[in-house]
């Protein structure tokens, strides 16, 4: 008696979950990432191996009728022992576009940031706006044709985000579009409150950049992406050309008064690094990719140079 009434109880609940799993598709994913990094830096030379980012996440949709979907995603950062969230958002989606709110990449970087951010690790070192995927964020996308648009709005913590202000409301606009010109694509966009994205407050006038990328340019059998960052007392240019298997990567800065940049480094001159790399397919989920890394933070001083190299393996398991 009592296994016929676990039968008929299973039985409803699966005729309950069945519709339901037809209509919401998800996956789960993981990329192990690791591999020897030799770094020079400060005068002293290290070997380790490491992980580079490896991941693990989820990410779905569900079809809730009327052309509307409901969207999610939610993926861990695993490195040294460490789980960091690296995406975390939901939101819908329909004619109207797409509205997404939490943490992922973002309208700034969407719209120009992507097109020259290539690089597997060395990438953002002299971008004066390098945010990558951003908390708090609520933001809308659409497009029509070949034209692209899209706004984020931040609401964080004031206090802990930008003690410059301590206001209430929104912390942070980000603005951008982009533009199909043959194959390529000009891209635009406008970030507002600097500050958000930092542990640290900049001066006021620092808080607001302009970006402008063109990428897709062909040059015989290399392809090139370009990205030119400013403000009030930054310029900044960022290239990246791919050739095949192999890519050259160029970031330089222009500062008129010292700044912190998004890894929290003190630059006041002119720093600019180079990225050479290469990745090299294995088969099915399967390749690796090697960088060497270049960067003069022009100090003066040789010991804040840093010149890197590392061969990785990434095996995508599931």
């Amino acid at each position: 008696m009592k296994f016929k009434t676990t039968a008929i109880a299973m039985a409803v609940a699966g005729s309950v979950v069945a519709p339901m799993a037809v209509q919401a598709e998800g996956e789960l994913y993981a990329s192990a990432r690791v591999g020897l990094w030799n770094n020079d830096t400060n005068g002293v030379s290290e070997l380790d191996v490491k992980s580079f980012s490896s991941r693990f996440g989820g990410k779905g949709e569900t079809d809730l009728g009327n052309g509307l979907s409901a969207i999610g995603r939610f993926e861990w950062d695993i490195d040294e022992n460490a789980f960091l969230i690296r995406q975390r958002w939901v939101g819908l989606k329909g004619d109207f576009g797409t509205v997404k709110i939490g943490k992922d990449y973002q309208t700034f970087y969407n719209f120009t940031t992507s097109a020259v951010d290539q690089p597997w690790w060395y990438s953002g070192y002299n971008m004066m706006e390098y945010s990558g995927r951003s908390d708090n964020g609520l933001t809308y996308s659409g497009s029509s044709g070949g034209f692209a648009y899209g706004a984020t709005a931040y609401f964080n913590n004031d206090a802990a985000a930008n003690p410059t202000t301590g206001e209430e409301g929104v912390d942070g606009i980000e603005v951008g579009a982009s533009f199909a010109i043959g194959n390529m694509t000009l891209g635009v966009a406008y970030a507002d409150f600097k500050g958000v994205y930092l542990a640290v407050p900049t001066p006021a006038d620092e808080n607001s950049v302009v970006s402008v990328s063109l990428s897709g340019i062909e040059l015989g059998s290399a392809n090139l992406a370009v990205n030119v960052q400013s403000n009030d007392n930054q310029e900044g240019i960022v290239a990246h050309l791919g050739v095949g298997n192999f890519y050259y990567h160029v970031e330089m800065m222009s500062n008129d008064m010292p700044t912190l940049n998004y890894y929290g480094t003190t630059v006041g001159e002119d720093p600019i690094s180079h990225t050479i790399g290469y990745t090299q397919s294995l088969g099915r989920g399967t390749s690796m990719y090697y960088e060497l890394f270049q960067w003069d933070k022009d100090t003066g001083n040789s010991d804040d140079d840093r010149t890197s190299v590392m061969a990785v393996l990434k095996f995508d398991i599931i």
